[in-house]
């Protein structure tokens, strides 16, 4: 896959992944049940600062806890 958008400031890059859909909950993603960010993240040749889901149909954004423990 690839990244929906990745906005860049001086503590790194914050990866987002653009949802219409349920957000992942932290525990799919940690058990490996929703992939996409942590593999951009492990993907991505620059320091990552966030990883983070927006959520289309609320247009909110959810980072998730600890990026550096997934």
């Amino acid at each position: 896959g690839k990244a929906d958008r990745i906005e860049m400031n001086p503590e790194g890059a914050t990866i987002i992944d653009y949802k219409t859909g349920a957000l992942p909950t932290q525990q799919e993603i940690k058990t490996g049940l929703a992939p996409q960010l942590p593999l951009l993240a492990m993907l991505a040749k620059m320091k990552i600062h966030q990883l983070a889901y927006w959520d289309l149909k609320n247009q909110e954004i959810r980072p998730l806890d600890d990026p550096e423990s997934i």
